[in-house]
């Protein structure tokens, strides 16, 4: 697994360093809304309720031609469990690419990407925090020139990520488990909506 980041990275690095070459221009993104999380434990699908929370997606995108836009985004969704202080979260940085289907006022693009990605569950008394496993997030996105360089933008996007081994920590005595064979597969969709700043 940790080749398998090494190598995502790697490329994440060329492929952004190849796009400043010849990048036609620069945007920083960034938006809010809801998303809900699917969980399975070491093989098992975990029955408890997730209520859907909060999802956050922040980026900066290369321009590398009219249709085609490469970059970095943060992307985060988090859950409280039913009846419970549980909060799950699924977390990370992924290099992204984006394809313009239509670039007017209106415009519409498809993205995909893969990075590094945290599943996450914290309470009042204990983290349990699985290590960072390979990801990928898909989905699809419209926005509308509101001006020269602001644009309004809605997403729609699925991530999904596994992992293997996990650390327990209880907050106040910072006293840590490590369960090297627990294993974990996160799904989550999300719905957002936030703005696209052209420079």
């Amino acid at each position: 697994m940790r080749k398998s980041l090494f190598v995502v990275s790697v490329l994440a690095v060329l492929l952004l360093t190849a796009s400043l070459a010849s990048a036609q221009s620069f945007s920083v993104f960034g938006g809010a809304g809801i998303g809900s999380i699917s969980l399975t434990l070491d093989g098992s699908k975990y029955d408890n309720e997730l209520t859907p929370g909060l999802a956050l997606q922040v980026g900066g995108l290369y321009q590398v031609t009219d249709q085609l836009g490469v970059g970095v985004m943060y992307d985060r969704v988090a859950n409280n469990e039913k009846n419970s202080d549980l909060v799950h979260t699924l977390s990370g940085f992924a290099a992204v690419a984006h394809y313009n289907v239509a670039d007017d006022d209106f415009g519409f693009a498809v993205f995909g990407g893969v990075g590094s990605y945290t599943y996450a569950v914290t309470d009042k008394e204990y983290s349990y925090k699985f290590n960072p496993g390979l990801g990928f997030v898909l989905g699809v996105q419209a926005d509308y020139a509101f001006s020269e360089d602001i644009s309004l933008l809605a997403k729609a996007s699925y991530r999904s990520a596994s992992s293997k081994g996990m650390t327990v920590t209880h907050k106040e005595t910072d006293g840590s488990t490590t369960l090297d064979d627990a294993k974990a597969s996160a799904g989550a969709w999300s719905v957002t909506a936030g703005i696209v700043y052209q420079f």
